[in-house]
């Protein structure tokens, strides 16, 4: 735990200009530690992926490396998709940089305008999204290009070496999908960061991040499950 601390104050530090942007990283880096703890907790160790629920920082990080599917790497960041959690379905995102400096800079959209969903059948037919699923894919128009330089502004945005961070929230591949038949099937999830390029305007300008896949089984006792939990919620 101290070498990753280490390496993520020397590159807090070394992207810091002043006394008072150090001061705000620092706090940056003390709430991370806090979400990690949580993080860490919520992990259930009986999912799909058998990911323990690690407390230690550096098993943690290097657990949820292992757990992924990551994608191609572009700019230093590649995606990373796993899926498990408090559903056998919870698919979780996370983004890595392959730069032993870091990455700083380029800043999510909104969520609900972060993700590119599709889902494939074991014949290669497209599998129809659900409204759920349209809400976690809504695309960056006009209106939220405009707007994006203030959620730009709620806070500095970085990749430490060799730590994961969070890309968006987890969210149940049998929500977002109508899947209605047993089988393999494969997930494909797309990211995007952006630059603000300044001065004023501001010119938001998008970086694709490469697509990642992860095949996921499911069986007929898994749907049957899921009908019947969604039934006894609705109820």
């Amino acid at each position: 735990m101290v070498q990753i601390l280490c390496q993520v104050m020397n590159f807090l530090f070394g992207i810091a200009r002043n006394s008072f942007m150090k001061t705000i990283l620092c706090l940056s880096l003390i709430l991370s530690l806090c979400e990690f703890n949580g993080r860490a907790n919520d992990v259930d160790s009986v999912a799909k992926t058998n990911l323990p629920a690690s407390t230690d920082f550096v098993k943690y990080n290097r657990e949820i490396r292992d757990a992924c599917k990551w994608g191609a790497c572009t700019n230093g960041i590649q995606l990373g998709v796993g899926i498990w959690g408090l559903t056998p379905f919870t698919v979780q995102t996370f983004l890595a940089t392959t730069n032993s400096k870091g990455h700083f800079g380029p800043t999510p959209a909104p969520h609900g305008y972060r993700l590119g969903l599709s889902l494939q059948d074991a014949d290669g037919k497209p599998v129809k999204r659900t409204k759920t699923g349209d809400a976690l894919c809504i695309p960056v128009g006009w209106f939220m290009r405009r707007t994006m330089p203030i959620e730009m502004m709620r806070g500095v945005y970085g990749i430490a070496p060799g730590v994961p961070r969070r890309y968006d929230d987890t969210f149940n591949l049998l929500d977002c999908f109508n899947i209605e038949t047993p089988g393999t099937y494969t997930l494909f999830i797309k990211g995007s960061l952006y630059w603000r390029k300044l001065p004023p305007p501001a010119e938001i300008i998008p970086i694709d991040i490469p697509e990642t896949s992860v095949q996921v089984s499911v069986m007929q006792a898994d749907l049957d499950h899921y009908k019947a939990v969604k039934v006894n919620v609705e109820k």
